[in-house]
């Protein structure tokens, strides 16, 4: 059976170009085969909205990698969930689209 990835990330402001965290789960056979999660620097300023939607903030971010550096620090750890082809996000102006460009 093929392993289905699921992946959410939160972003801080309404621009939706950057994101705060990534949570990356596979699953096979109906059971988890793996999971991450990063708090992530989006290098960018949070609005009201977000932080409250999220709970994440500026300060909750401190020492956070940026995407560059997480992707440098856990990539080859990582890619191995992404299945090679192509990954699609459920808008094309989200965080989604712009961050799994540079994954993918």
């Amino acid at each position: 059976m093929a392993v289905y990835i699921v992946f959410d990330v939160e972003t801080p402001n309404r621009a939706n170009d950057r994101m705060s965290a990534i949570g990356i789960t596979a699953i096979k056979d109906s059971k988890i085969v793996a999971n991450y999660f990063s708090l992530v620097d989006p290098e960018t300023h949070f609005d009201y909205f977000n932080t409250q939607l999220t709970g994440i903030d500026a300060e909750k971010i401190k020492g956070a990698p940026n995407f560059a550096q997480l992707w440098k620090m856990k990539g080859p750890e990582l890619q191995f969930m992404f299945p090679p082809r192509k990954l699609r996000a459920n808008t094309a102006e989200s965080a989604i689209t712009y961050q799994i460009e540079i994954v993918a």
